[in-house]
């Protein structure tokens, strides 16, 4: 699944080109999928702990303690030590 916080219009486009989704999952005039929206929303589709994520920005330490496991992709320094804090990042790229 691509699930971001980008409109969906553009995460739609790159879903296609990539061929390699499922589903995608992005804002829109009424949702902006950012955060705790996107952790919610990953939860209430795959439930607890049973995804992995990848994210490379502060708004996405909110899902890992929701996540299975947690890759974290381009990470700063910073960002990259604080994830670390979690027991469940499995991979930094």
């Amino acid at each position: 699944m691509l699930a971001t916080a980008t409109n969906q219009e553009y995460a739609s486009e790159v879903a296609q080109h990539l061929e390699i989704f499922d589903e995608v999952v992005a804002s829109d005039e009424r949702n902006n999928l950012l955060g705790a929206s996107k952790r919610d929303r990953l939860v209430e589709r795959f439930g607890l702990s049973r995804f992995d994520y990848a994210g490379d920005a502060w708004k996405s330490l909110e899902s890992q303690p929701y996540c299975r496991g947690a890759i974290l992709v381009n990470a700063s320094d910073k960002l990259r030590k604080r994830a670390e804090l979690g027991a469940n990042v499995i991979k930094i790229v």
